[in-house]
């Protein structure tokens, strides 16, 4: 297996994204997280905000009964900034994660990627999670007191499963569809270090052109 790609999944409050971001420096491979949001802006010609607040979260009630009576305009690639909703931001950013995917060394965080690239031999997907006090005490630091952050953690990690279950129709997270699984109590360097071994990646691979 060449693999060329890594995918994380995670669920909220475990470190996920400084995972991804060491896991694509000691690689040198280019990081897909954040900057997707900008990437799809710019496809979409709306603003930022819009699509952060679309960013894996399941399409809210009133915007789909809304797409249903304006035409499913977003399914013919007609992007309109007032209609911008979930199931264009979601066509777009699969577009986003296949033309990355083929051009290879790259690490993709969320976002539905696993099951976008799903059966591609040249991508490894990895699943992250952590024990309940672990996440709360990551979280705790952004949030007013310890009910808040498990708030936090169970309204982000359901709005995640309701996006999953949206978009690709199986509950999440859909073990099958990943190749390792990892609690990240164990450490940063010890889930980057094990990740790398499983996926036959232990040596870095060379710089991207550009």
């Amino acid at each position: 297996m060449n693999i060329r790609n890594i995918t994380i999944d995670r669920e909220i409050g475990c470190g996920g994204v400084e995972i991804a971001a060491h896991l694509a420096r000691q690689l040198n491979w280019k990081l897909i997280d954040k900057c997707l949001i900008f990437d799809i802006a710019k496809m979409a010609n709306v603003d930022v905000e819009a699509v952060k607040r679309l960013d894996e979260h399941p399409d809210p009630f009133l915007t789909r009964i809304s797409r249903l009576f304006w035409g499913g305009g977003a399914e013919r690639g007609i992007v309109n900034p007032e209609h911008f909703d979930c199931k264009k931001m979601t066509e777009l950013t699969r577009s986003v994660f296949i033309k990355a995917a083929n051009e290879g060394q790259r690490v993709i965080v969320g976002r539905g990627a696993p099951y976008i690239l799903a059966g591609r031999e040249d991508t490894f997907h990895v699943f992250l999670y952590a024990p309940r006090d672990y996440k709360i005490k990551r979280v705790r630091k952004y949030c007013t007191c310890d009910d808040h952050a498990e708030q936090v953690i169970d309204t982000a990690d359901n709005e995640r499963a309701s996006f999953i279950r949206q978009h690709f129709h199986i509950e999440w997270p859909e073990r099958h569809v990943y190749n390792l699984m990892l609690n990240t109590a164990v450490g940063e360097d010890a889930v980057v270090d094990t990740i790398l071994q499983a996926a036959k990646l232990s040596q870095p691979e060379p710089a991207l052109a550009g």
